[in-house]
């Protein structure tokens, strides 16, 4: 039988490094680390198995050349509250 694999998408800059940040009454709500997206709209993609395959050898690469130091980070900035 197939593996089901369900990614995750950011609807502004399609990465998934997306994660639920809140819920309850209001519904779920989203926060994209990458763009710092807020809100209640993700793209759920169904992958393939040879989808799968290609993204398990991407992270693997990925993991080998960040062994060699860590990327720089990008800058955020938060906004203060008026106290």
């Amino acid at each position: 039988m197939a593996r089901q694999v369900i990614i995750q998408q950011c609807p502004q800059c399609k990465s998934t490094n997306i994660f639920y940040d809140l819920g309850g009454v209001t519904g779920r709500v989203y926060r994209c680390h990458d763009c710092d997206y807020i809100g209640p709209v993700v793209i759920e993609t169904e992958l393939t198995e040879d989808e799968v395959k290609a993204l398990e050898q991407a992270r693997g690469d990925l993991e080998k050349s960040s062994a060699e130091g860590p990327a720089p980070r990008k800058k955020r900035f938060f906004r203060r509250s008026p106290e």
